[in-house]
């Protein structure tokens, strides 16, 4: 397992799943693996098998992110309904046990609820200022048409980081279409630094 996590971590996916499934046949319940190498296939765009070990690890373990990735992989299948219901329930299992808010927000995105998801964002922001939040929120205000506010999370999330790439790439795409060129380019060019 660590081995099959090194090589994903290096960007090697294909060596992570061959040692996945050296893992799996010795232990093919192993919800640990499972869930490895149902991410890695996610990775290698291979969402029918990423589907197959999700669907077993969440199986085994009810799991908010296991949930949501299942979510995903079902979401590039075209399966729709399938995608919604993993992300219900990946919601459901976060509101229950609320280990990683931000996931959580992210299933919260994938099922429309916005506001639900700016909630989590903004109570994240009062526990701890990070830089990646506030462009996240910023991303949910662009959303809604909120383009001041989106505006004023950008800025924060690069007062924080001033290299944070979503936070540049987003303040250029609120300028482009207010014909702000200067704007749009330089924001731009700092998004490709």
């Amino acid at each position: 397992l660590l081995l099959g996590g090194a090589q994903a971590v290096a960007g090697d996916y294909k060596a992570a799943e061959r040692t996945y499934a050296e893992a799996m046949a010795v232990d093919p319940q192993n919800p640990d693996v499972l869930f490895s190498a149902g991410t890695n296939h996610l990775l290698l765009e291979d969402s029918q098998a990423a589907a197959d070990n999700l669907t077993a690890f969440v199986a085994l373990r009810p799991d908010m992110k296991g949930q949501y990735y299942l979510g995903v992989a079902y979401n590039a299948l075209g399966e729709k309904e399938k995608a919604q219901a993993a992300f219900a329930e990946a919601a459901r299992l976060g509101e229950q046990i609320s280990p990683a808010p931000l996931d959580l927000a992210f299933a919260y995105v994938e099922l429309g609820r916005t506001d639900d998801a700016i909630a989590i964002y903004l109570q994240q922001l009062a526990a701890q200022e990070t830089p990646e939040v506030h462009a996240y929120l910023g991303a949910l205000y662009a959303e809604k048409g909120a383009t001041d506010l989106a505006r004023q999370e950008y800025q924060r999330a690069l007062e924080l980081d001033p290299d944070q790439s979503l936070a540049h790439f987003s303040l250029a795409n609120l300028a482009y279409p207010a014909s702000d060129w200067q704007t749009a380019a330089a924001e731009y060019e700092a998004y490709l630094k």
